[in-house]
């Protein structure tokens, strides 16, 4: 008897969600552009989480890569532009030159090697066609740090930077821009005011950040100081490799006490730049990423909400309908 009755309740309850189904597809199939545009809001706010989620970790991955290509023993001095109230102020009255980056090579024993480097934007041109692109003035060594590969010729030379050479390595995407020959070694292309010839063709790199690394050009940092003066001479970034990872902590403090002594600073004097180390950097980046992350989330969240709040308007309606 008991076996009996659960069969009933169990056919009942089957037979109820069964009649569920069928009224909620009757509704479905009699309100069809209402059933699209509920379903449409819901596909949406889904769409929109992933790909906003997406974007942001597909951009700091790609971000991070870049510094992926540098080891824990590398570091990079720029100057200290939060002293002063503008950016604009500090680029006037601080100054970075070629003569520290000589100096920190000098005088810190930890060091390895160091990569001076200024970039500008400038006209370009060959045979009557023009552009714009990217101009890195620096030397030898910034290849090997950066891991930039040349897919012919060569990268600058010591002695390119010690006789002010108008030398010029190219990317991939300055062939395109200029529509240079495929043997285009010792051609001349005109950079600014100056005319300067290709020694080397890079690799390949790719790009990020909306920013193509295939559309640069890198000149001797001497010569780059020459062509555009005083100001570019004043504003030279630093990139330093320590011989190992283990006496970073060392160099830092051992470049402080250079760069101090070179920039004439008082003891009790704020620096006048700054170090960060290749660790540092990425830290700084996470804790970015981590924010932005959570503040779109929260953005999105609230779209998802307002979608929400309409979508069980629409459901109302129709429950609404079928009831008296």
């Amino acid at each position: 008897m008991s076996a009996a009755i659960k069969r009933e309740q169990l056919y009942g309850f089957w037979g109820s969600v069964g009649e569920l189904l069928r009224i909620a597809l009757r509704a479905i199939l009699s309100n069809k552009m209402r059933s699209f545009l509920t379903v449409l809001g819901i596909i949406i706010g889904v769409l929109a989480v992933v790909t906003v989620l997406s974007i942001i970790q597909g951009v700091f991955a790609s971000f991070f890569s870049q510094f992926e290509t540098m080891g824990a023993d590398t570091m990079f001095i720029r100057p200290n532009w939060e002293m002063f109230r503008s950016h604009q102020e500090g680029v006037r009255r601080l100054k970075m030159t070629y003569e520290d980056a000589l100096a920190v090579k000098r005088d810190v024993p930890q060091v390895k090697e160091v990569a001076p480097f200024i970039m500008r934007s400038d006209d370009i041109a060959y045979h009557g066609r023009r552009d714009s692109t990217q101009i890195q003035g620096t030397t030898e060594p910034f290849a090997e740090m950066n891991s930039i590969g040349v897919e012919s010729g060569r990268f600058l030379g010591p002695m390119d930077v010690a006789a002010r050479r108008k030398v010029c390595v190219i990317g991939q995407d300055i062939i395109d821009k200029l529509a240079l020959p495929a043997a285009c070694l010792g051609d001349e292309i005109q950079i600014g005011r100056g005319t300067y010839t290709i020694v080397g063709v890079l690799e390949k790199r790719g790009g990020s950040f909306g920013q193509s690394e295939d559309d640069e050009i890198y000149i001797p940092l001497t010569t780059a100081i020459q062509q555009y003066g005083t100001d570019t001479a004043n504003s030279v970034f630093i990139m330093v490799q320590v011989r190992d990872a283990k006496y970073m902590d060392d160099a830092v403090e051992r470049i402080s006490q250079v760069m101090r002594r070179e920039h004439g600073l008082r003891f009790g004097q704020q620096d006048d730049f700054r170090i960060f180390t290749v660790e540092q950097v990425q830290k700084i980046i996470k804790q970015f990423t981590g924010i932005s992350t959570l503040v779109v989330t929260a953005i999105v969240s609230i779209t998802l909400i307002v979608g929400g709040i309409g979508i069980m308007n629409i459901m109302l309606v129709s429950v609404t309908e079928r009831t008296r």
